[in-house]
C-alpha cells in the first residue's frame, strides 16, 4: 500500500493527548487492532497514556500488568519528552529509513 498514514504515530510529548487504546503510539497500528498482546479486560480502564506514566516516567509495575513482555519492552523504549507540548504525529521512516518522493506523492494523489 502507498500511504504515509500507515506510518505515523503519536510522539508522546504532554501525554493528555493520546488516547492509549485508539490512537498508535507504541506502533504505527493502534493497541486495539492489534491481536491479543495485552490483557483487554484490564486495559479497558486504562483511557489515555497519561494514566501509564508518573513524573516523566513509565509505571513499570501497571505496564507490566497490563501489556506482555514485548509490549513492555517496547513502552519501556518510547523516550518521554521532557517538553510540555501536545503530543503530535510524527512519520515513522521506512525500513531504509527514508520517505521517498513517490511514497508522498502517492498518499497526496491517494493511489496505490
Amino acid at each position: 500500500m502507498c500511504g504515509l498514514k500507515d506510518e505515523l504515530k503519536k510522539c508522546i510529548k504532554n501525554e493528555k493527548d493520546t488516547d492509549a487504546w485508539n490512537d498508535p503510539w507504541i506502533d504505527t497500528i493502534p493497541i486495539s487492532l492489534w491481536p491479543t498482546f495485552i490483557n483487554v479486560e484490564a486495559l479497558v480502564k486504562i483511557v489515555m497514556v497519561c494514566e501509564l506514566i508518573d513524573n516523566d516516567s513509565w509505571k513499570n509495575d501497571m505496564i507490566e500488568t497490563y501489556f506482555g513482555k514485548e509490549l513492555v519492552s517496547k513502552i519501556e523504549n518510547i523516550t518521554i519528552s521532557k517538553e510540555r507540548a501536545n503530543d503530535k504525529w510524527v512519520l515513522v521512516f521506512s525500513r531504509d529509513g527514508n520517505l521517498t518522493t513517490r511514497r508522498a506523492y502517492c498518499e497526496l494523489k491517494g493511489k496505490e
